[in-house]
Protein backbone atom coordinates (compact mmCIF):
# COMPACT_ATOMS: atom_id res chain seq x y z
CA UNK A 1 0.00 0.00 0.00
CA UNK A 2 1.41 3.62 -1.15
CA UNK A 3 2.16 6.34 2.07
CA UNK A 4 1.27 9.64 2.21
CA UNK A 5 3.78 11.39 4.43
CA UNK A 6 2.71 14.71 6.66
CA UNK A 7 5.49 16.59 6.90
CA UNK A 8 4.84 19.78 9.75
CA UNK A 9 6.29 21.72 12.86
CA UNK A 10 4.57 20.86 15.37
CA UNK A 11 4.89 24.28 17.56
CA UNK A 12 3.46 26.02 14.34
CA UNK A 13 0.48 23.83 12.53
CA UNK A 14 -0.39 20.52 14.96
CA UNK A 15 -3.78 20.81 15.15
CA UNK A 16 -4.20 21.77 11.18
CA UNK A 17 -1.86 18.65 10.98
CA UNK A 18 -4.19 16.49 13.10
CA UNK A 19 -7.29 17.15 10.88
CA UNK A 20 -5.47 16.59 7.51
CA UNK A 21 -4.44 12.90 8.57
CA UNK A 22 -8.39 12.75 9.84
CA UNK A 23 -9.67 13.14 6.70
CA UNK A 24 -6.76 11.35 4.47
CA UNK A 25 -6.87 8.18 6.79
CA UNK A 26 -11.08 8.60 5.80
CA UNK A 27 -11.00 8.52 2.21
CA UNK A 28 -7.61 7.82 1.31
CA UNK A 29 -6.48 4.27 0.78
CA UNK A 30 -2.77 4.83 1.56
CA UNK A 31 -0.69 4.41 4.69
CA UNK A 32 -0.88 8.11 6.43
CA UNK A 33 2.31 8.52 8.28
CA UNK A 34 2.10 11.06 11.24
CA UNK A 35 4.92 11.37 13.80
CA UNK A 36 2.03 11.54 16.60
CA UNK A 37 0.21 7.98 15.98
CA UNK A 38 3.26 6.39 13.64
CA UNK A 39 6.03 6.25 15.89
CA UNK A 40 5.78 4.16 19.22
CA UNK A 41 7.72 4.95 22.12
CA UNK A 42 11.17 3.50 22.07
CA UNK A 43 11.58 3.67 18.10
CA UNK A 44 14.25 5.08 16.73
CA UNK A 45 12.05 8.06 15.13
CA UNK A 46 14.50 9.86 12.78
CA UNK A 47 14.90 5.78 11.26
CA UNK A 48 11.21 5.79 11.14
CA UNK A 49 10.73 9.02 9.61
CA UNK A 50 12.88 7.94 7.13
CA UNK A 51 11.43 4.71 6.16
CA UNK A 52 8.18 6.06 5.97
CA UNK A 53 9.25 9.19 3.47
CA UNK A 54 10.99 6.29 1.05
CA UNK A 55 7.64 4.41 0.85
CA UNK A 56 5.45 7.52 0.32
CA UNK A 57 3.98 8.83 -2.77
CA UNK A 58 2.22 11.39 -1.32
CA UNK A 59 4.51 14.24 1.01
CA UNK A 60 2.06 16.87 2.55
CA UNK A 61 4.62 19.98 3.23
CA UNK A 62 2.33 22.76 6.15
CA UNK A 63 3.64 25.76 5.64
CA UNK A 64 2.59 27.99 8.94
CA UNK A 65 3.38 31.25 9.68
CA UNK A 66 5.86 30.29 12.12
CA UNK A 67 7.24 27.41 9.95
CA UNK A 68 10.73 28.99 9.68
CA UNK A 69 10.80 28.58 13.36
CA UNK A 70 12.64 31.22 14.67
CA UNK A 71 15.38 30.73 17.75
CA UNK A 72 16.42 33.91 19.18
CA UNK A 73 18.65 35.48 16.39
CA UNK A 74 18.90 32.15 14.13
CA UNK A 75 16.04 30.70 12.04
CA UNK A 76 15.42 27.03 13.18
CA UNK A 77 15.09 26.25 10.19
CA UNK A 78 19.07 27.30 9.14
CA UNK A 79 20.36 24.78 11.52
CA UNK A 80 21.08 21.53 9.95
CA UNK A 81 20.27 19.45 12.65
CA UNK A 82 16.87 20.83 12.17
CA UNK A 83 14.15 17.79 11.45
CA UNK A 84 11.32 19.65 9.69
CA UNK A 85 14.56 20.61 7.30
CA UNK A 86 15.64 17.18 6.67
CA UNK A 87 12.25 15.94 6.21
CA UNK A 88 11.80 18.25 3.31
CA UNK A 89 15.05 17.31 1.81
CA UNK A 90 14.87 13.94 1.82
CA UNK A 91 11.08 14.27 0.35
CA UNK A 92 12.32 16.77 -2.37
CA UNK A 93 15.23 14.23 -2.82
CA UNK A 94 12.83 11.05 -3.48
CA UNK A 95 10.37 10.05 -5.93
CA UNK A 96 7.52 11.26 -4.26
CA UNK A 97 5.09 14.42 -5.31
CA UNK A 98 5.99 16.77 -2.86
CA UNK A 99 2.70 19.09 -2.18
CA UNK A 100 3.84 22.76 -0.24
CA UNK A 101 0.44 23.70 1.51
CA UNK A 102 0.37 27.40 2.90
CA UNK A 103 -1.92 27.39 6.38
CA UNK A 104 -2.44 31.53 6.60
CA UNK A 105 -2.91 34.13 4.80
CA UNK A 106 0.63 35.13 4.34
CA UNK A 107 2.20 34.52 0.92
CA UNK A 108 3.90 31.07 -0.06
CA UNK A 109 7.80 31.23 0.51
CA UNK A 110 10.29 32.80 -2.14
CA UNK A 111 13.32 31.06 -3.35
CA UNK A 112 15.62 33.71 -1.80
CA UNK A 113 13.96 32.97 1.68
CA UNK A 114 14.68 29.26 1.69
CA UNK A 115 18.24 27.37 2.81
CA UNK A 116 19.75 26.32 -0.19
CA UNK A 117 18.37 22.60 0.08
CA UNK A 118 14.94 23.69 -0.05
CA UNK A 119 14.99 25.77 -2.81
CA UNK A 120 13.19 23.63 -5.25
CA UNK A 121 10.38 23.75 -2.97
CA UNK A 122 9.45 27.20 -4.14
CA UNK A 123 8.97 25.98 -7.73
CA UNK A 124 6.59 23.35 -6.55
CA UNK A 125 2.72 24.33 -7.28
CA UNK A 126 1.07 25.30 -3.93
CA UNK A 127 -1.94 24.65 -2.26
CA UNK A 128 -3.52 27.54 0.36
CA UNK A 129 -5.35 26.27 3.19
CA UNK A 130 -7.01 30.32 4.29
CA UNK A 131 -8.48 31.19 7.27
CA UNK A 132 -11.74 32.22 5.30
CA UNK A 133 -12.20 28.92 3.66
CA UNK A 134 -10.21 26.17 5.77
CA UNK A 135 -12.96 23.12 5.79
CA UNK A 136 -13.24 23.57 2.50
CA UNK A 137 -10.10 24.14 1.12
CA UNK A 138 -9.15 20.92 3.14
CA UNK A 139 -11.45 19.01 1.54
CA UNK A 140 -9.63 19.95 -1.78
CA UNK A 141 -6.02 19.10 -0.28
CA UNK A 142 -7.37 15.48 0.25
CA UNK A 143 -9.00 15.11 -2.78
CA UNK A 144 -5.75 16.16 -4.92
CA UNK A 145 -3.51 13.69 -2.41
CA UNK A 146 -5.99 10.93 -3.28
CA UNK A 147 -6.04 11.62 -6.91
CA UNK A 148 -2.14 12.13 -6.80
CA UNK A 149 -1.75 8.29 -4.79
CA UNK A 150 -4.49 6.91 -7.25
CA UNK A 151 -1.61 7.92 -10.05
CA UNK A 152 1.07 6.31 -8.22
CA UNK A 153 -0.37 3.26 -8.15
CA UNK A 154 -1.43 3.00 -11.70
CA UNK A 155 2.12 4.20 -12.30
CA UNK A 156 3.63 1.36 -10.43
CA UNK A 157 1.51 -1.22 -11.54
CA UNK A 158 1.91 -0.35 -15.29
CA UNK A 159 -1.03 -1.26 -17.73
CA UNK A 160 0.44 -4.35 -19.00
CA UNK A 161 -0.28 -6.31 -15.34
CA UNK A 162 -4.16 -5.69 -16.51
CA UNK A 163 -4.41 -8.18 -19.10
CA UNK A 164 -7.88 -9.86 -18.24
CA UNK A 165 -7.52 -12.92 -15.90
CA UNK A 166 -7.55 -16.35 -17.45
CA UNK A 167 -9.68 -18.83 -16.47
CA UNK A 168 -13.38 -19.44 -16.24
CA UNK A 169 -14.50 -15.84 -15.77
CA UNK A 170 -12.66 -14.04 -18.75
CA UNK A 171 -15.11 -14.94 -21.45
CA UNK A 172 -18.22 -13.71 -19.01
CA UNK A 173 -16.95 -10.90 -18.23
CA UNK A 174 -14.47 -8.70 -20.88
CA UNK A 175 -13.25 -5.61 -20.34
CA UNK A 176 -15.10 -2.34 -21.77
CA UNK A 177 -13.70 -0.84 -24.33
CA UNK A 178 -14.35 2.48 -23.64
CA UNK A 179 -13.45 2.15 -19.86
CA UNK A 180 -17.33 2.98 -18.52
CA UNK A 181 -19.38 0.32 -16.77
CA UNK A 182 -22.26 1.55 -16.94
CA UNK A 183 -26.70 0.29 -17.36
CA UNK A 184 -28.92 1.23 -20.49
CA UNK A 185 -28.01 4.47 -22.34
CA UNK A 186 -28.84 8.09 -22.98
CA UNK A 187 -29.44 10.67 -20.09
CA UNK A 188 -31.08 7.64 -18.22
CA UNK A 189 -27.95 5.59 -18.05
CA UNK A 190 -25.91 5.18 -14.52
CA UNK A 191 -22.64 3.91 -14.83
CA UNK A 192 -19.00 4.30 -13.28
CA UNK A 193 -15.38 5.11 -15.20
CA UNK A 194 -13.99 1.34 -15.24
CA UNK A 195 -10.36 1.47 -15.15
CA UNK A 196 -7.96 -2.37 -15.96
CA UNK A 197 -7.25 -2.03 -12.18
CA UNK A 198 -10.70 -2.60 -10.99
CA UNK A 199 -11.25 -5.15 -14.01
CA UNK A 200 -8.32 -6.97 -12.29
CA UNK A 201 -9.54 -6.71 -8.52
CA UNK A 202 -12.90 -8.31 -10.12
CA UNK A 203 -11.72 -11.03 -11.93
CA UNK A 204 -9.83 -11.82 -8.67
CA UNK A 205 -12.75 -12.09 -6.61
CA UNK A 206 -14.65 -14.09 -9.17
CA UNK A 207 -11.74 -16.19 -9.19
CA UNK A 208 -11.10 -16.80 -5.35
CA UNK A 209 -14.87 -16.21 -4.46
CA UNK A 210 -14.23 -14.16 -1.69
CA UNK A 211 -16.75 -10.51 -1.36
CA UNK A 212 -15.40 -7.24 -2.93
CA UNK A 213 -15.07 -4.45 -0.70
CA UNK A 214 -15.51 -1.60 -2.52
CA UNK A 215 -14.65 1.78 -1.52
CA UNK A 216 -15.84 5.18 -3.18
CA UNK A 217 -16.67 8.63 -1.89
CA UNK A 218 -20.09 8.57 -2.60
CA UNK A 219 -23.10 6.12 -1.95
CA UNK A 220 -24.67 6.75 -5.80
CA UNK A 221 -21.29 5.49 -6.96
CA UNK A 222 -20.85 2.68 -5.02
CA UNK A 223 -24.46 1.46 -5.94
CA UNK A 224 -24.06 1.92 -9.60
CA UNK A 225 -21.35 0.29 -9.89
CA UNK A 226 -22.83 -2.52 -8.02
CA UNK A 227 -25.37 -2.60 -10.55
CA UNK A 228 -23.32 -1.88 -13.49
CA UNK A 229 -21.69 -5.22 -12.45
CA UNK A 230 -24.50 -7.53 -12.64
CA UNK A 231 -25.81 -5.87 -15.98
CA UNK A 232 -22.52 -6.75 -17.57
CA UNK A 233 -22.36 -10.38 -16.15
CA UNK A 234 -25.81 -10.84 -16.99
CA UNK A 235 -26.25 -11.58 -13.09
CA UNK A 236 -29.25 -10.78 -11.00
CA UNK A 237 -28.88 -7.73 -8.59
CA UNK A 238 -29.81 -7.67 -4.68
CA UNK A 239 -29.17 -5.21 -2.24
CA UNK A 240 -29.22 -5.16 1.60
CA UNK A 241 -28.38 -1.79 3.61
CA UNK A 242 -26.57 -2.60 6.94
CA UNK A 243 -27.77 -0.53 9.75
CA UNK A 244 -25.93 -0.50 13.81
CA UNK A 245 -28.82 -3.37 15.01
CA UNK A 246 -28.11 -5.65 11.70
CA UNK A 247 -27.76 -9.12 12.40
CA UNK A 248 -25.85 -11.69 9.96
CA UNK A 249 -28.72 -13.45 9.63
CA UNK A 250 -31.07 -10.73 7.96
CA UNK A 251 -28.71 -10.98 5.33
CA UNK A 252 -30.72 -14.02 4.22
CA UNK A 253 -33.87 -14.52 5.56
CA UNK A 254 -36.52 -12.77 8.31
CA UNK A 255 -39.12 -14.82 9.88
CA UNK A 256 -42.15 -13.18 11.19
CA UNK A 257 -42.98 -14.68 14.79
CA UNK A 258 -45.58 -12.18 15.07
CA UNK A 259 -47.87 -13.25 12.27
CA UNK A 260 -47.21 -16.86 13.20
CA UNK A 261 -48.21 -16.63 16.53
CA UNK A 262 -51.52 -14.56 15.40
CA UNK A 263 -52.30 -17.26 13.32
CA UNK A 264 -51.74 -19.69 15.77
CA UNK A 265 -53.92 -18.07 17.73
CA UNK A 266 -57.24 -17.38 15.17
CA UNK A 267 -56.56 -21.44 14.30
CA UNK A 268 -55.28 -20.48 10.55
CA UNK A 269 -53.99 -23.85 8.94
CA UNK A 270 -50.96 -21.61 7.63
CA UNK A 271 -49.86 -21.11 11.31
CA UNK A 272 -48.87 -25.22 11.41
CA UNK A 273 -46.33 -24.15 8.54
CA UNK A 274 -43.51 -22.05 9.48
CA UNK A 275 -41.88 -22.00 5.48
CA UNK A 276 -45.26 -19.58 5.36
CA UNK A 277 -43.44 -16.95 7.39
CA UNK A 278 -39.87 -16.70 6.22
CA UNK A 279 -39.55 -13.30 3.96
CA UNK A 280 -36.42 -14.07 1.90
CA UNK A 281 -33.88 -11.45 1.64
CA UNK A 282 -31.01 -10.33 -0.75
CA UNK A 283 -28.35 -13.45 0.07
CA UNK A 284 -31.06 -15.73 0.23
CA UNK A 285 -32.95 -14.92 -3.36
CA UNK A 286 -29.32 -15.38 -4.53
CA UNK A 287 -28.91 -18.76 -2.63
CA UNK A 288 -32.04 -19.66 -4.10
CA UNK A 289 -31.77 -18.66 -7.89
CA UNK A 290 -32.13 -21.21 -10.33
CA UNK A 291 -31.76 -20.30 -14.41
CA UNK A 292 -32.47 -18.84 -16.59
CA UNK A 293 -30.20 -16.69 -14.48
CA UNK A 294 -26.27 -17.14 -14.60
CA UNK A 295 -25.54 -15.75 -11.31
CA UNK A 296 -26.14 -12.84 -8.88
CA UNK A 297 -24.62 -9.91 -7.66
CA UNK A 298 -25.36 -9.08 -4.09
CA UNK A 299 -24.42 -5.40 -2.64
CA UNK A 300 -24.03 -4.88 1.07
CA UNK A 301 -24.38 -1.60 1.00
CA UNK A 302 -23.15 1.09 4.17
CA UNK A 303 -20.90 -0.98 6.11
CA UNK A 304 -19.64 1.51 7.91
CA UNK A 305 -22.85 1.60 9.68
CA UNK A 306 -22.43 -1.51 11.21
CA UNK A 307 -20.08 -2.66 14.28
CA UNK A 308 -17.32 -4.87 13.88
CA UNK A 309 -18.73 -7.88 15.05
CA UNK A 310 -21.53 -7.82 12.45
CA UNK A 311 -19.04 -7.65 9.90
CA UNK A 312 -17.15 -10.80 11.27
CA UNK A 313 -20.51 -12.07 10.81
CA UNK A 314 -21.24 -11.14 7.43
CA UNK A 315 -18.11 -12.15 5.49
CA UNK A 316 -18.68 -15.92 7.31
CA UNK A 317 -22.33 -16.17 5.87
CA UNK A 318 -20.75 -14.41 2.52
CA UNK A 319 -18.55 -17.48 2.51
CA UNK A 320 -21.42 -20.28 3.48
CA UNK A 321 -21.87 -22.76 0.47
CA UNK A 322 -24.89 -23.71 2.23
CA UNK A 323 -27.65 -22.55 5.26
CA UNK A 324 -30.35 -23.27 7.33
CA UNK A 325 -33.27 -21.72 8.09
CA UNK A 326 -33.31 -22.24 11.71
CA UNK A 327 -37.47 -21.78 12.50
CA UNK A 328 -38.20 -24.67 9.69
CA UNK A 329 -35.14 -26.31 9.29
CA UNK A 330 -34.93 -26.41 5.28
CA UNK A 331 -31.57 -26.13 4.18
CA UNK A 332 -30.58 -24.51 1.29
CA UNK A 333 -27.07 -24.79 -1.26
CA UNK A 334 -25.81 -22.06 -3.55
CA UNK A 335 -27.12 -22.98 -7.31
CA UNK A 336 -25.53 -20.70 -8.81
CA UNK A 337 -22.35 -17.92 -8.71
CA UNK A 338 -22.86 -15.49 -6.69
CA UNK A 339 -20.54 -12.28 -6.36
CA UNK A 340 -20.81 -10.49 -3.26
CA UNK A 341 -20.23 -6.47 -2.85
CA UNK A 342 -19.74 -5.23 0.40
CA UNK A 343 -19.52 -1.02 0.40
CA UNK A 344 -18.28 1.65 2.50
CA UNK A 345 -17.05 5.14 2.06
CA UNK A 346 -13.49 4.13 3.62
CA UNK A 347 -11.95 1.65 4.96
CA UNK A 348 -10.79 3.61 8.06
CA UNK A 349 -13.62 1.71 10.99
CA UNK A 350 -12.72 -1.32 9.46
CA UNK A 351 -10.36 -3.68 11.28
CA UNK A 352 -7.33 -5.27 9.48
CA UNK A 353 -8.30 -8.70 9.90
CA UNK A 354 -11.58 -8.37 8.22
CA UNK A 355 -9.80 -6.26 5.55
CA UNK A 356 -8.18 -9.61 4.54
CA UNK A 357 -11.15 -11.48 3.85
CA UNK A 358 -12.05 -9.60 0.87
CA UNK A 359 -10.58 -8.40 -2.40
CA UNK A 360 -10.24 -4.43 -2.12
CA UNK A 361 -11.99 -2.48 -4.97
CA UNK A 362 -11.30 1.43 -4.75
CA UNK A 363 -13.76 3.34 -7.74
CA UNK A 364 -11.97 6.34 -8.81
CA UNK A 365 -12.56 9.85 -9.01
CA UNK A 366 -13.82 11.03 -12.44
CA UNK A 367 -11.06 13.19 -14.76
CA UNK A 368 -12.43 16.14 -16.76
CA UNK A 369 -11.80 14.05 -19.53
CA UNK A 370 -13.57 11.13 -17.60
CA UNK A 371 -16.70 13.10 -17.87
CA UNK A 372 -16.62 14.73 -21.05
CA UNK A 373 -16.35 11.25 -22.81
CA UNK A 374 -19.21 9.75 -20.35
CA UNK A 375 -20.90 12.80 -21.04
CA UNK A 376 -21.04 12.93 -24.96
CA UNK A 377 -22.37 8.90 -24.65
CA UNK A 378 -25.17 10.11 -22.40
CA UNK A 379 -26.36 13.46 -24.32
CA UNK A 380 -25.09 13.07 -27.82
CA UNK A 381 -22.59 15.05 -29.74
CA UNK A 382 -25.54 17.90 -29.98
CA UNK A 383 -24.71 19.02 -26.36
CA UNK A 384 -20.58 18.07 -26.54
CA UNK A 385 -19.89 22.13 -25.87
CA UNK A 386 -22.07 22.11 -23.29
CA UNK A 387 -20.95 18.93 -21.28
CA UNK A 388 -17.07 20.14 -21.44
CA UNK A 389 -17.95 23.33 -20.38
CA UNK A 390 -19.54 21.57 -17.13
CA UNK A 391 -16.81 18.99 -16.61
CA UNK A 392 -13.82 21.25 -16.53
CA UNK A 393 -16.02 23.91 -13.95
CA UNK A 394 -16.72 21.11 -11.84
CA UNK A 395 -12.94 19.91 -11.08
CA UNK A 396 -11.30 23.48 -12.65
CA UNK A 397 -8.98 23.80 -9.24
CA UNK A 398 -8.60 27.48 -9.77
CA UNK A 399 -12.89 28.32 -11.53
CA UNK A 400 -14.40 25.48 -10.42
CA UNK A 401 -17.05 25.46 -7.75
CA UNK A 402 -16.11 22.70 -6.23
CA UNK A 403 -12.32 22.55 -7.43
CA UNK A 404 -11.32 19.17 -6.43
CA UNK A 405 -14.49 18.23 -4.19
CA UNK A 406 -15.33 14.72 -4.85
CA UNK A 407 -17.93 14.07 -7.57
CA UNK A 408 -19.11 11.28 -9.16
CA UNK A 409 -20.82 9.81 -12.56
CA UNK A 410 -24.17 10.18 -11.64
CA UNK A 411 -23.91 14.10 -9.92
CA UNK A 412 -22.43 14.83 -13.32
CA UNK A 413 -25.08 13.67 -15.51
CA UNK A 414 -27.63 14.80 -12.98
CA UNK A 415 -26.09 18.35 -13.73
CA UNK A 416 -26.23 18.83 -17.11
CA UNK A 417 -29.75 16.88 -17.45
CA UNK A 418 -31.21 20.08 -15.16
CA UNK A 419 -29.10 22.75 -17.24
CA UNK A 420 -30.86 21.20 -20.29
CA UNK A 421 -34.28 21.02 -18.70
CA UNK A 422 -34.14 24.19 -17.24
CA UNK A 423 -32.23 26.41 -19.67
CA UNK A 424 -29.76 27.30 -16.92
CA UNK A 425 -26.51 27.97 -18.47
CA UNK A 426 -23.20 27.14 -16.41
CA UNK A 427 -22.67 30.07 -14.65
CA UNK A 428 -24.29 32.68 -12.06
CA UNK A 429 -26.49 32.71 -9.14
CA UNK A 430 -28.99 30.00 -10.65
CA UNK A 431 -25.86 27.80 -11.69
CA UNK A 432 -24.69 27.40 -8.11
CA UNK A 433 -28.33 27.03 -6.93
CA UNK A 434 -28.92 23.80 -9.38
CA UNK A 435 -25.03 22.59 -7.80
CA UNK A 436 -26.49 23.31 -4.04
CA UNK A 437 -29.59 21.16 -5.44
CA UNK A 438 -28.20 18.52 -6.57
CA UNK A 439 -25.57 18.35 -3.46
CA UNK A 440 -22.81 19.16 -5.28
CA UNK A 441 -21.70 22.11 -4.20
CA UNK A 442 -21.84 22.43 -0.03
Amino acid sequence: MPGVFVSYRRSDVGMVARDIVQRLEATVEAKVFFDLQSIELGDEFERQIAEALQRSAVVVVLLGKDWFGPVGEKRRIDAEDDLFRHEIEAALRASARVIPVVVGDQPPPAAADLPGPLKRLSQLQWHRIGLSDADRATDRLVAAVRAAVNDYVDSRLGSSTFAPATGTFTGRFPFPVDGYLGVGSGPEAVGVVYTPEMHLRVNTALVVERPLLVVGITAASRRQFAQALAHHLAFEYYEHALTAQSLAQDLLYSFDNARRLYDTEVRDMRAADPTNYVRWNALGQAFRAVTPATGSVVHVADAEAAPATTLDAVTRVLASPTFTVRESGEMFHRQLPVLALVSAESLRTMPLDLRSRFVICRLPLPSADDLMRIGRAHFGDDHASLVEIVAKRLLDPTTGPTAFRPIDVSQFVDVVKTLLALGVQPDGLEWRVVLDALGVEQ
